[in-house]
């Protein structure tokens, strides 16, 4: 088994398992809300029963005793606990964008890296006008030149966009237009930049709010992240060795 098709294969792997982390995350966190609701709303009414008894609190309220007696207590705990859910969903869904971009970005390195490693010759275009010094040209070969340039450039792949690197393999594997690797699929860039654009958001901007699209969201990226694997298997006929796979005791290097 060559380099390249062993980690095609663990990008096939990875293309359904990382998934599966995320998908298990929001279950786990949305199957315990019941349990957290009860908890919370036991919290809440605690709080609201010290804001509205406690001494520490009497010099900031004015006339707390119409306030109880109108039914603010039992308002502050209601409102307590809609924010509190409110706030999970925000960043269970914040959360999980953050997770599911950065996978789907390490997915996409791992297949421009499948394509350096099956076919170097194929980035040649890239380093047309880079600049070599003279030692190296004495004292290194072709191929070695083009290994360590390969090797830097995955270096600054790593640190450019997930769009930066799309643009990379679709250049190498030059799908025709319409290209389905997924049946039923196509790569729509502009949904891409809008959840780039969303992940800078919360990232950078705080933006932890319900997203009410989010399952589409992630159904959309994993099958982006099937569509690398398509995408090196229509360019370069690699295929899918399940040799490469995980057991139970090991994990993809």
């Amino acid at each position: 088994m060559t380099k390249a098709q062993k980690l095609f294969s663990h990008l096939f792997w990875d293309s359904i398992q990382r998934w599966g982390v995320i998908h298990s995350f929001r279950r786990v966190g949305l199957a315990g809300i019941p349990a957290a609701s009860n908890r919370v709303e036991r919290e809440s009414r605690l709080l609201a029963r010290k804001f509205t008894h406690s001494p520490e609190w009497a010099h900031l309220f004015k006339d707390r005793a119409r306030f109880r007696d109108e039914g603010g207590e039992a308002m502050a705990a209601r409102t307590l606990v809609e924010r509190a859910l409110t706030d999970f969903h925000g960043a269970l869904d914040a959360a999980t964008i953050v997770f599911a971009h950065s996978i789907l970005d390490d997915l996409a390195l791992d297949a421009c890296h499948v394509t350096m490693l099956q076919a170097p010759r194929d980035w040649a275009p890239f380093f047309s006008k880079r600049k070599v010094e003279l030692a190296d040209v004495e004292n290194q070969t072709h191929d070695q030149l083009l290994s360590k340039m390969l090797a830097d450039h995955l270096e600054v792949l790593d640190r450019k966009s997930l769009l930066a690197k799309l643009e990379h393999l679709t250049a190498l594997c030059r799908p025709p237009p319409n290209f389905e690797g997924v049946k039923g699929f196509r790569l729509d860039q502009k949904r891409l930049v809008a959840l780039d654009n969303l992940r800078h958001r919360i990232v950078h901007d705080g933006a932890i709010d319900a997203i009410p699209s989010i399952d589409e969201d992630l159904e959309f990226m994993g099958d982006v992240s099937r569509t690398f694997v398509a995408l090196i298997h229509h360019r370069y006929g690699l295929q899918v060795d399940p040799r490469a796979f995980p057991t139970s005791s090991t994990s993809p290097e």
